[in-house]
């Protein structure tokens, strides 16, 4: 699967990181959608010409590493789970390749809006006086409630369309490790796009998927997670989701 995703990948225009980094979009609208495999060899098919693909240390698959930290009452997982449009997540990243770690805050507004803040760090396991006064800067949590709860791992494929107006994700390969339960997910077939813009600009991708019958949909990694792997947790929300997840993994 990852050998014909690269093979395709190489027939794209490359973007270093560096280069990225005008492009970061730390304010600005997502839009999520679901798909598999096979339809995702179809989607980057038909987007030669308008992207290019970023490139770090040689390698266009990327891989993450991300542990989500909530509190003993798992109030963000809540917060998602009751329909809350003002929400936040707080998850330390790992960027293997470029081996880099964020201590990260995503805050969603009630206007669709993502907003990212993050710091770099050096140790996932330990907060110290920098983390935490980063934490109570933007979360309304105490830190010190925080507990890991959801690890995933990823591939990651990135593109930005020609004139650097957006970017767009493709996480492939997706697992997760339910911290509190230990219990394991693989994902199998599952591709979660995301398409990030700073506003609702034109975008090569979006007639793409339209015409493959590939819709928005919502997803948070950490959410879908935690309620597959956690069956204590509320997950009524969650159940459309976790079903077409599960014929997706089982084809």
């Amino acid at each position: 699967m990852q050998t014909d995703l690269v093979k395709l990948l190489e027939e794209f225009p490359t973007i270093s990181l560096k280069e990225m980094n005008s492009v970061r979009l730390m304010n600005r609208i997502d839009t999520k959608y679901l798909t598999d495999i096979e339809t995702l060899k179809r989607i980057i098919s038909s987007s030669y010409g308008e992207y290019m693909v970023q490139e770090v240390n040689g390698c266009i698959l990327s891989d993450y590493v991300t542990c989500y930290f909530d509190t003993e009452d798992y109030d963000m997982y809540l917060q998602h789970q009751r329909g809350m449009n003002n929400r936040t997540k707080v998850r330390v990243r790992r960027y293997i390749n470029s081996d880099i770690m964020f201590l990260e805050v995503k805050r969603r507004n009630n206007k669709g809006r993502t907003d990212k803040c993050r710091i770099q760090i050096s140790d996932s396991l330990r907060m110290n006086s920098e983390q935490i006064s980063f934490l109570k800067d933007n979360i309304s949590y105490n830190p010190y409630s925080l507990i890991p709860r959801l690890e995933n791992r990823f591939k990651r494929i990135t593109m930005v369309n020609m004139n650097k107006s957006e970017r767009l994700t493709i996480d492939v390969s997706i697992t997760f490790h339910n911290i509190s339960t230990q219990a394991k997910l693989d994902t199998g077939n599952l591709v979660v796009i995301e398409l990030k813009r700073n506003g609702n600009t034109e975008s090569p991708i979006k007639s793409i998927l339209k015409e493959l019958m590939v819709h928005p949909s919502g997803f948070s990694k950490y959410c879908i997670g935690a309620s597959l792997t956690d069956p204590l947790l509320k997950q009524n929300r969650f159940k459309m989701k976790q079903h077409y997840i599960e014929k997706i993994t089982t084809n």
